[in-house]
C-alpha cells in the first residue's frame, strides 16, 4: 500500500515521462510532479500562486505513471496537494528569504519534513512522509504507507481531537487535548485545540457550594457494615470467594495510623476544604457527578498537586499517606486523585481503574490519566460521611478499556454478585490489578439523607 509524489525541477528528473510545457523551462519557479500508485486514487494539487503547465488527472488509474507541471514567475508556487480523503497538505515553494534561509516549506512553516495521517475505517489508518529539498526549484517527496501502531493512535487523538471541539465541552476538549499531546500530535494542531479551549467555560463547584456543603458539622456516619447480594444460582462464577491472585481489603483507621492523629480525617478535611476555597474555581471541576480538586490542566501527579496546593497544612498529611501506602503496598504513587462529593446526591459511578498506559487510549472521554508504567493497585482513603461503596463481579468479555474478566453468566438471566459496604472515615480500600480486572466499583447516590465527604485515590506503581 504505497503511493508516491514527485516535485522535480531538473532536466534529468522527468525521464521519458517529462510532458513537453510551453514556457515551463524558463520559470522562476517550477515544480514537476509523478505520481505512482498500486490502486486507483483521487488527487488535487489546487494553487493560489502559480499556473497548471500540464496539470494532473483528477484520476489516477492503478499502476499508470502520471506527471505535471506546475510554475511560476513572481510569487512562487503556493497551494496544496491533496490525495483522496487525506487532508490537504500545504507547501510553498519561494526565493530564499534575508540571509539566504529558505522560505519553502511542507505542511508548516519551518518544515521541510512531516508525517500526515489518515484513517480509512475504524482499525485502519495510513500515514504519508513527506521530505521537501531545494528553494525555489525543489524536490517533494510524498510517500504513502500503511501506519504505524503509534501513528495509528496519534491519528485516534487527533480525530477525537476534532470531534470534542465540535462538541464544545470543556472538560471533553481538555482531556482530548493531553491525550493528543502525549500522542504526539503536531503542536499547531494543539494551539488551535487549546483557542477552543479558552472559548469555552468549564463546570465547576464554585465557593458558595464549598463553603455551605463542605463542612465538617454535616458530616453523617450513622451507618456500618455491608450487604451481600449474591447471585441466586450457587454454582455461578461471580459467587466465587475470590481467586488467589485477587486482593481487596478495607483497612480501619488507616488515615489516622499514616498520619499519627486521632482527628486526622477531621483536619485533613477542613484543610482541604480551605485549600479548594483559596484556589480558582478551575481547579474543583465536574466529574461524571463528582467534583475533583486539581490544577487546572487536571494534572494528577503527586508533585504537581503539591505544588498547587503550596504551603497549605493538608500536604503535610497527604504525604504520610503517601509513605504509609508506598510502605505497606510495596509500591510508588503514580497519581493522586482528589474527589468531592457535596451530599449524598452526587455519586462515583460504577467503573474500573486505569491500570496500563495502553488503556488510556480507550478510557472515558473525560479522562487526563497521564501516567506511563502500568499499576499494580489503587489504595483510596475515605474521609468524612460514610458512603456505601458498590463492589460488583464483573461479568463481561471486555469492556472499552479491553478488560476482560474471568468471571462469566450463568445464563441469561443471571444477577450476578455485588455488595455494598459502608466506607467509613479513616478507612482505607485496597485492590489490586487482578481484582481490577474482574471486577467494578462506585459510590451510587444516596438513598437517605447524607453529608460531604472527600476521597483520596492514590494509583499505586511498582517501586523499581
Amino acid at each position: 500500500f504505497w503511493l508516491k509524489l514527485y516535485f522535480f525541477s531538473s532536466p534529468a528528473s522527468a525521464m521519458d515521462l517529462r510532458p513537453a510545457v510551453e514556457g515551463a523551462a524558463s520559470a522562476i519557479f517550477r515544480l514537476r510532479v509523478r505520481i505512482e500508485s498500486p490502486w486507483e486514487c483521487n488527487v488535487e494539487v489546487s494553487l493560489t500562486s502559480g499556473k497548471e503547465c500540464g496539470p494532473i488527472p483528477g484520476v489516477v488509474a492503478a499502476g499508470t505513471p502520471v506527471e505535471g507541471i506546475y510554475v511560476s514567475n513572481a510569487g512562487g508556487v503556493v497551494g496544496t496537494v491533496k490525495v483522496s480523503d487525506m487532508e490537504a497538505i500545504p507547501f510553498t515553494v519561494s526565493a530564499p528569504g534575508p540571509g539566504g534561509r529558505s522560505q519553502s516549506f511542507v505542511g508548516e512553516k519551518g518544515k521541510q519534513k512531516s508525517v500526515f495521517l489518515c484513517s480509512r475505517d475504524e482499525d485502519d489508518c495510513w500515514a504519508c512522509d513527506t521530505v521537501l529539498t531545494g528553494s525555489q526549484k525543489a524536490v517533494l517527496t510524498l510517500t504513502l504507507r500503511n501506519a504505524t501502531a503509534v501513528e495509528s493512535k496519534r491519528c485516534a487523538a487527533r480525530e477525537a481531537l476534532a470531534a470534542a471541539e465540535v462538541e464544545g465541552d470543556y472538560g471533553v476538549l481538555l482531556a482530548k487535548i493531553q491525550r493528543a499531546k502525549a500522542n504526539g500530535v503536531e503542536h499547531t494542531r494543539l494551539l488551535q485545540a487549546q483557542g477552543v479551549l479558552k472559548q469555552l467555560k468549564p463546570l465547576t463547584l464554585g465557593k458558595e457550594v464549598l463553603k455551605d456543603a463542605m463542612r465538617w458539622e454535616k458530616v453523617t456516619c450513622s451507618q456500618t457494615g455491608s450487604i451481600v447480594d449474591p447471585c441466586p444460582t450457587a454454582s455461578c462464577s461471580c459467587n466465587a470467594a475470590g481467586l488467589p491472585d485477587e486482593e481487596l481489603e478495607f483497612v480501619d483507621k488507616a488515615l489516622q495510623d499514616a498520619v499519627g492523629a486521632a482527628d486526622a480525617d477531621k483536619k485533613l478535611f477542613e484543610d482541604l476544604v480551605e485549600a479548594a476555597l483559596s484556589l480558582p474555581d478551575t481547579c474543583v471541576w465536574s466529574s461524571d457527578g463528582k467534583w475533583i480538586l486539581s490544577s487546572p490542566e487536571r494534572n494528577q501527579v503527586p508533585e504537581r498537586l503539591f505544588a498547587l496546593l503550596g504551603n497549605s497544612p493538608a500536604v503535610t498529611p497527604l504525604k504520610k499517606m503517601i509513605a504509609w501506602t508506598e510502605k505497606k503496598y510495596k509500591c510508588k504513587i503514580g497519581a493522586c486523585q482528589l474527589n468531592f462529593h457535596p451530599s449524598g446526591e452526587s455519586f462515583h459511578a460504577q467503573h474500573r481503574d486505569i491500570m496500563d498506559p495502553d488503556q488510556i487510549q480507550r478510557a472515558g472521554r473525560n479522562c487526563t490519566c497521564s501516567f506511563r508504567r502500568s499499576a499494580i493497585g489503587t489504595c483510596c482513603f475515605s474521609i468524612g460521611s460514610h458512603r456505601q461503596v458498590l463492589l460488583e463481579a464483573a461479568c463481561d468479555e471486555g469492556d472499552l478499556m479491553s478488560i476482560a474478566s474471568v468471571y462469566q453468566k450463568c445464563g441469561d438471566d443471571c444477577k450476578g454478585w455485588k455488595e455494598k459496604k459502608y466506607f467509613e472515615s479513616g478507612t482505607a480500600m485496597w485492590f489490586n490489578a487482578a481484582w481490577n480486572q474482574n471486577h467494578t466499583h462506585g459510590i451510587p447516590p444516596c438513598e437517605e439523607a447524607c453529608g460531604p465527604r472527600i476521597s483520596v485515590a492514590l494509583l499505586c506503581v511498582p517501586a523499581h
